[in-house]
């Protein structure tokens, strides 16, 4: 499988990919905390790609990254270059450090009012509008009605707030904001044995579990997970892991998850 991983890599319009190129990663990704970060690593870059890199004022080069198997490439992470170093040797490095945009969304100030009664629901979808989130995912335990509800403060002290009314965990990944009750992934899980390029899984506590695999693109912050091993069985979901991918070794995935 190692021979027939495929990685593309976006920045501004430019396109890169591996193999012919060099190219290597670290995603992590949690369900709490400030999103997804990625360290990106690309071997004896163009001067156009270097470029592309650097801020433009206060414009941060957008940046995608893309791997998979055997033609399986799915988005691993969506956002912006905040940091650039090159290392000279006998083959250059161009290291780039990137972000997504979940920290800035938490920080946004947020005020809202409603005169009658609201259901939470309808709270999300609209303070995520006003912050400028295009994708939100709905599927609450509890849709709590409001009254007279009003509010001024950030966005992630909003949603921590909705958090705790609608008794629904909510997440951001790859920008998208979701509520989403534990079990309304179960259907769509991930399904991880040996067969799929499981290599290890263990019990860390009662609930949670510690996953090792090769680099699955379908693996990310809030993500259902169906585990068949020797030592653990059952539906978990992602809580928190990083992908490490590389064109020229090994490419894995190690997560934790909790039971669902």
């Amino acid at each position: 499988m190692l021979f027939n991983l495929g990685i593309e890599t976006i920045i501004r319009s430019r396109k890169l990919t591996a193999p012919p190129m060099t190219i290597s990663a670290e995603i992590d990704f949690a369900r709490k905390g400030k999103g997804q970060s990625l360290q990106l690593t690309i071997m004896n870059a163009s001067s156009e790609t270097k470029a592309a890199c650097e801020q433009n004022g206060k414009d941060r080069a957008p940046v995608i990254f893309n791997a998979g198997w055997n033609g399986d490439r799915g988005t691993a992470f969506v956002g912006e270059i905040i940091a650039t170093e090159i290392e000279t040797g006998i083959d250059e490095a161009l290291r780039l450090t990137a972000t997504d945009a979940t920290a800035k969304f938490l920080l946004l100030p947020v005020a809202v009012s409603y005169s009658s009664s609201v259901l939470a629901s309808e709270v999300i979808r609209d303070i995520a509008k006003r912050s400028g989130i295009s994708a939100v995912i709905v599927d609450l335990e509890r849709d709590y009605l409001f009254f007279n509800f009003s509010v001024s403060t950030t966005l992630g002290k909003i949603l921590a707030q909705l958090q705790q009314v609608t008794k629904t965990p909510y997440y951001f990944s790859q920008g998208q904001l979701t509520f989403r009750k534990k079990t309304a992934g179960v259907g769509t899980a991930v399904k991880l044995d040996y067969s799929s390029g499981l290599l290890n899984a263990q019990k860390i506590a009662k609930d949670r579990v510690k996953v090792k695999s090769i680099y699955q693109n379908r693996i990310f912050a809030g993500a259902y997970v169906q585990l068949d091993s020797a030592d653990v069985q059952g539906n978990y979901i992602v809580d928190q892991g990083k992908h490490s991918v590389s064109s020229h070794s090994e490419s894995i995935t190690e997560f934790e998850a909790v039971v669902i």
